[in-house]
């Protein structure tokens, strides 16, 4: 603020208030330092990149998808600026332009984990799982330890129904990162499609612990305490599920089983 104050067009010193604002969960704030700071610097692609996150947590997809494309104009390799754009592109099952995205992400950053991982997710998506696996283990050569990636190996592992090596990768992915809820509702399908029910509940639980709205892991919960009878419990969670979701067809047919079987 200091730096601001002392100089109105030090763009770098807007965009870290920027970060800042950000990170405190004011994205008013936020935008407003970073439109200072692409006003003061029209080569600097980071706060347009960081407005679009912001637009995307929003819900605005479509704003945040102009706001990378300016990024990516603005420079022309960013890395983070062409990530997004192919993740966005993923979500409108356009995989051409997600691939040509991550291209471009990778010349701006060979290293950019965020770009294997999208580029492995779209391999998944394909089912191209061996290419998938290929470029996970590329990007495993950068960083041994990525959540991410062991997250997305796992989901190819299951899909080659290789299930206990899935189940290693999803493991090193909660190692990494505890908080990492769609690595623990990974290992708790898994585990639940064996009858674990113990193993099951706790990570479950701990996407509960999380995301306490999250309905899939409320109606997983519920799954559980169906299997281990214990029906109170389970009926308690569907309907849990309703006040959250009240068009949610799973838990509707859930209750309308239990029902039956009583």
């Amino acid at each position: 603020q200091k730096a601001v104050d002392r100089d109105e067009s030090f763009a770098r010193a807007w965009y870290n208030l920027g970060k800042i604002a950000q990170l405190r969960g004011d994205f008013d704030g936020a935008n407003e330092a970073y439109n200072n700071a692409a006003t003061h610097d029209g080569a600097f692609a980071a706060p347009l990149v960081n407005k679009g996150i912001i637009a995307i947590e929003q819900g605005k997809s479509d704003v945040a998808f102009e706001l990378f494309e300016r990024a990516a104009e603005v420079e022309k390799y960013n890395p983070q600026a062409h990530v997004n754009l192919a993740v966005l592109y993923r979500m409108r099952d356009n995989y051409p332009e997600a691939v040509q995205n991550v291209r471009k992400a990778l010349a701006g950053d060979s290293t950019s984990l965020g770009a294997y991982n999208a580029l492995a997710r779209i391999y998944y998506d394909l089912e191209k799982y061996e290419l998938a696996k290929l470029v996970c283990f590329n990007a495993l050569k950068f960083d041994a330890e990525d959540s991410n990636i062991h997250n997305i190996l796992g989901l190819i592992n299951l899909r080659l129904d290789e299930v206990t090596p899935a189940l290693t990768e999803f493991r090193k992915a909660v190692k990494s990162d505890p908080d990492f809820a769609e690595a623990h509702m990974n290992i708790g399908a898994v585990a639940l499609s064996t009858r674990d029910y113990d193993t099951a509940l706790k990570h479950f639980e701990e996407v509960r612990r999380l995301e306490p709205k999250n309905t899939e892991a409320i109606l997983s919960i519920a799954v559980v305490y169906r299997g281990k009878q214990d029906l109170d419990r389970a009926m308690s969670g569907y309907r849990e599920v309703l006040k959250l979701e009240p068009e949610n067809a799973r838990a509707h047919f859930n209750i309308a089983v239990m029902h039956h079987e009583i």
